[in-house]
């Protein structure tokens, strides 16, 4: 099974807190999670995002049962994504720190993150760095045309009188995993059929070579 996860983040006290997680295959609609706005707001938010993370780790696990293997591709893994991940998946009580595995390079740049089923890859390292507009034009995929806008990484996105445009990030954030999603599907058709290589089973484009 092949998902791809996005994590929107807000800057509160300088600090980037996610509170939007949304995941999408190609035959489902995309799954989306969200941090309690009350309790980001009212300063929880450390709680806030580890109940958010294990919601859906939850979900993915019980999403991807009867599968030897979950890759869930992060178009940052290397970065904020992959250091989200991982903390949030250490503090949460639900999940059993002994069973998760992590594959660095040049700390903290985060390669690969296992627990259980579960295997998330960064989409960087199979695009060479590329953004995901880039990556949507090379595979000609339709990319979100919902402009970024400043508020999105506000606090204030989450009152009330600004509902409209948090059901404008929430929009954004689905079609920007969806848009992954088809370039990672395309990406491995390409692979398959011009180079006889399995795209999926790669960590990044130079590993391809080795296939």
């Amino acid at each position: 099974m092949v998902l791809s996860l996005d994590i929107e983040c807000i800057i509160i006290n300088s600090f980037h807190v996610p509170h939007i997680i949304t995941c999408s295959n190609l035959k489902d609609p995309v799954f989306t999670f969200v941090a309690n706005k009350k309790r980001v707001l009212k300063g929880n938010y450390n709680e806030e995002v580890t109940r958010l993370f294990t919601r859906t780790i939850k979900f993915l696990l019980k999403y991807g049962e009867g599968y030897s293997k979950v890759n869930i591709y992060v178009h940052n893994l290397g970065g904020y994504d992959g250091t989200f991940i991982c903390r949030e998946m250490l503090q949460s009580s639900f999940i059993k720190s002994e069973a998760i595995k992590i594959l660095l390079y040049k700390h903290p740049k985060f390669i690969v993150i296992e627990y259980l089923n579960l295997k998330f890859l960064d989409s960087c390292r199979l695009s060479g760095g590329q953004s995901l507009k880039n990556i949507c034009k090379r595979w000609k995929v339709e990319a979100t045309k919902l402009p970024s806008k400043e508020l999105w990484f506000q606090k204030e996105i989450l009152l009330e009188k600004n509902v409209k445009e948090y059901q404008e990030l929430l929009r954004y954030a689905q079609r920007y995993s969806k848009a992954l999603q088809i370039c990672i599907y395309k990406a491995n058709l390409y692979y398959k059929k011009i180079f006889d290589v399995k795209f999926l089973d790669s960590v990044s484009t130079a590993s391809l070579s080795y296939r």
